[in-house]
């Protein structure tokens, strides 16, 4: 009743004229939408008796107290009304979102009747529609007002209207509101998904779709907002990839000026900031900090650059600038020296009405974590949608399935197709450079289906073709989330033959990349001899040969004349796999402990018989060998090296690291070394570091020690000749080439690599006795030769059979080659060599 009476005394004594009190007519309609809305008046929160029994004895008095309003809103002028726009949207638009049909009926053509008012004053309606969408966005998202039902009430009142007036149909009016309308689907999409860890997921989806719309809508304050409610979320997930991506949505908002900037409430961290250089300044420094918990180091120099500039150029902050400069080379050293495994993709299609609408019959590519298998992933997507079934197949779903009310998921493992790595070719590029640009920065992947082309039976790879499907996404992972949508969908067929070229490609590269990781780190040595043993098994068991037979028989080459090139491109790559295992089974023998050698020797005997059928004739390269085994510090390859080249001859395998030393060295050299050799064996037969022997000295030290006049620590110039070449001229004492268990566990391949060969002490080689409690009393008289006693009478050479005889039984200590034999003379000779010294 007073609310009438108010509304009688406005009307008749401040409406007219002069008399038009604005102030007066704000607080009634305050009035009117507190009391509209009060919450003890809400009915729908009531149980049923009860709210029968107050419309029964009190009516619905919001129906009354609207109605009122309503008539007040009427009767003010054109120009009046405008003066309460856009005060007035936000109190109508809660008045409408109530849970009565009759009152949201009602108050909605209020909306269009505010359109037509400053449209007509203004010949447009910008007030209107940017206090409409901020309302929505306060009382749908904020509030927890609002509904589906209303949506639909909403579009159909305000589009009915707005089709009867035709200046405003092309003015825009319809798309706004259809506008509005989507807003309002999205608002309530994001409330509606309940809180916790399991529907973290759908919450960013719903966030990144608001995010969209109010770019379009160029709603910046809207948009800064949810930028930070997505960034909180992925911080909350450690997700600081993409939380460093959404921070830099609104880092490239903002310029190098001192221009004021208002700093959103939902992230308190940078409200000492400002101005926008200060906000961007601070808001790179938590990108860079996000992007290298990430390991995205890549992302974070190009900031550190930006910083750098400005710092040098407009600030002179030096201080700052060398912390940059810090900040930069370690990033670059992360680059080259931290193995980063690339990480998965999947893609994932939700098939069914089941599903939320931002998920319903869509597909997606999800980027996973590092090593990560499908069935994991799998049971990720499920604990989000437990009610959900797996598909077990990757066929096209059908309308079965689309228009089902169950949820079906599809998930298959998809392969990232990458551009940046075209920019790389034909150069020496470390590996490590180029494996980053094959996950990352991708918008387009690949799904392979096998497809059978022949009869079923006999060698499947001469008939399996494949079916092969392009996805690509509405942005390139890694992004702001995740996962993005797929926008475009496409598909081919495969040959038998180019997917058998195919698969070579992809092996030969995934093995170069495994083989560089295991040389920069030796953590890597499980995934290596998965990939190694892999493989060399298949081969042993037919993989390479089942290709051989498909492809390369005389039948398939005659009668497909078309095929000869790729046929020929299949050789190469055959051949280039042999070179780049021999090279993953060198790394793999460097860093195999003990346990790991029966593994070792089982690879190293299937490798040599495929080297022998897919490389016949080829030899042993030495010296490049031995440049490997010297150098044991981690080198990252090439894409080109790596891959191999065919023009150059195959290096073939060396058996091991002593082996590779002996070969490698001269005639001279080895006369200058024979203690080397001694204390290889002492540790291969496990004597202890402190028993090992002292330095001896060569046969020209020898003679030179028993020259008369000599006394012990002479140096001539000439005496840097006979320092072995593992040792520098200033040593004394000999240093082991390398711990009593790597020499013990290189011995141990080679014998069991060549049976007829004993790793037995030399001649004259005894174990300790009562002479000496550190040095062997084999070697006493040459230790004592050193203090300046003379040596001993050597034994005499034997002669003949016999001496043949004994000359293969020395043999037998020395270390051989596979394609030596005891028969050789150049073997006998090095036993007699052997023994003279």
């Amino acid at each position: 009743r007073a609310l009438t009476y108010f509304s009688e005394a406005l009307r008749m004594q401040f409406q007219r004229g002069q008399n038009f009190r604005l102030e007066l007519w704000t607080a009634y309609f305050d009035l009117g939408v507190a009391f509209v809305t009060q919450p003890s008046l809400q009915l729908s929160h009531f149980s049923v008796a009860k709210r029968n029994k107050l419309m029964i004895k009190y009516g619905d008095m919001r129906v009354v107290v609207n109605r009122e309003m309503l008539n007040m809103w009427s009767s003010m002028s054109p120009e009046q009304r405008l003066m309460f726009i856009p005060d007035l949207v936000g109190p109508f638009l809660e008045v409408s979102l109530i849970k009565e049909d009759g009152i949201r009926q009602s108050t909605i053509p209020v909306f269009f009747d505010m359109i037509l008012c400053e449209f007509n004053e203004t010949e447009d309606f910008r007030q209107m529609s940017s206090a409409l969408t901020d309302k929505l966005d306060l009382h749908v998202s904020g509030a927890g007002k609002g509904d589906d039902e209303y949506r639909t009430l909403l579009f159909g009142i305000l589009s009915q209207l707005c089709s009867q007036n035709k200046r405003l149909k092309e003015a825009g009016a319809m798309e706004f509101i259809n506008n509005s309308s989507q807003l309002l689907e999205r608002l309530l999409e994001f409330r509606n998904i309940p809180e916790g860890d399991e529907h973290r997921a759908a919450r960013m989806q719903t966030i990144l779709n608001l995010l969209q719309y109010y770019q379009e809508m160029e709603r910046e304050g809207m948009y800064i907002r949810y930028i930070y409610k997505l960034a909180r979320l992925h911080l909350g997930s450690q997700n600081f990839t993409e939380a460093g991506f959404t921070l830099l949505l609104h880092a490239n908002l903002l310029s190098w000026d001192a221009s004021p900037v208002t700093v959103c409430a939902e992230f308190p961290a940078y409200s000492s900031a400002r101005t926008q250089y200060a906000l961007k300044e601070l808001l790179y420094r938590d990108i860079i900090n996000y992007f290298d918990k990430g390991k995205l180091w890549e992302r974070a120099i190009p900031l550190c650059k930006e910083l750098a500039e400005h710092c040098e150029l407009v600030t002179y902050d030096y201080v700052r600038l060398s912390e940059i400069y810090r900040t930069v080379s370690e990033l670059y050293n992360n680059i080259m020296t931290t193995v980063r495994p690339g990480k998965e993709y999947f893609r994932v299609g939700f098939y069914g009405q089941g599903f939320p609408p931002f998920f319903r019959n869509k597909q997606f590519i999800f980027r996973g974590q590092e090593y990560e298998r499908l069935a994991d992933f799998t049971q990720v997507v499920l604990a989000q949608f437990p009610s959900a079934q797996v598909l077990s197949h990757n066929k096209r779903p059908g309308l079965k399935l689309t228009e089902s009310e169950d949820m079906s998921i599809q998930c298959a493992k998809v392969e990232p197709v990458s551009t940046e790595q075209e920019r790389f070719i034909g150069l020496r590029v470390p590996s490590t450079v180029v494996d980053y640009y094959s996950s990352n920065n991708v918008s387009r992947f690949i799904l392979n289906r096998p497809v059978q082309r022949g009869p079923k039976g006999g060698n499947e790879f001469a008939h399996m073709g494949v079916e092969r499907t392009f996805y690509s996404t509405v942005s390139r992972l890694p992004g702001v989330l995740r996962w993005f949508e797929v926008m475009k969908e496409e598909c081919i067929e495969i040959t038998p033959l180019e997917n058998a070229l195919e698969t070579m490609v992809s092996k030969n590269k995934e093995l170069s990349g495994v083989i560089s990781r295991a040389e920069l780190d030796a953590a890597q040595l499980n995934p290596l001899s998965m990939c190694l043993n892999g493989i060399i098994d298949a081969a042993v068991m037919g993989g390479l040969a089942n290709y051989e037979q498909a492809f390369l028989a005389e039948e398939y080459v005659e009668t497909h004349p078309e095929d000869h090139s790729k046929i020929a491109e299949l050789k190469k790559l055959i051949k280039e796999q042999i070179v780049i295992l021999g090279k993953g089974l060198d790394v793999h023998m460097n860093l195999a402990p003990e346990s790991v050698l029966p593994l070792h020797n089982k690879m190293e005997k299937g490798y040599e018989e495929m080297r022998k059928k897919y490389l016949p004739g080829s030899e042993r390269r030495t010296q490049q060998l031995t440049l490997t085994a010297a150098d044991s510090r981690p080198r990252a390859t090439s894409m080109s090296s790596s891959q191999g080249s065919p023009s150059s001859p195959a290096p073939s395998r060396r058996t091991s690291a002593i082996n590779v030393k002996r070969l490698s060295r001269s005639s001279e050299d080895r006369r200058s070394t024979p203690n080397d050799l001694v204390t290889a064996t002492m540790l291969s037969l496990g004597f202890p570091q402190s028993k090992l022997p002292p330095s001896i000295p060569s046969a020209k030290g020898r003679a030179r020690r028993s020259m008369p006049g000599y006394t012990p620590g002479e140096t001539k110039k000439s005496a840097t000749l006979d320092v072995p070449m593992n040792r520098s001229p200033s040593s004394s004492p000999v240093t082991p080439p390398a711990s009593p268990v790597s020499e013990r566990r290189r011995a141990q391949t080679i014998t069991a690599n060549w049976p007829s060969a004993s790793m037995s002490p030399p001649r004259g080689f005894q174990p300790f006795g009562k002479t000496s409690k550190s040095v062997p009393s084999g070697l006493m008289s040459l230790s004592d030769s050193s203090n300046g006693a003379s040596p001993p009478p050597k034994p005499p050479r034997p002669s003949g059979d016999l001496g043949v005889q004994n000359a293969k039984s020395r043999a037998k200590s020395i270390i051989l080659t596979p394609s030596e034999s005891l028969s050789d003379p150049q073997v006998l000779s090095r036993s007699f060599e052997f023994e003279d010294r």
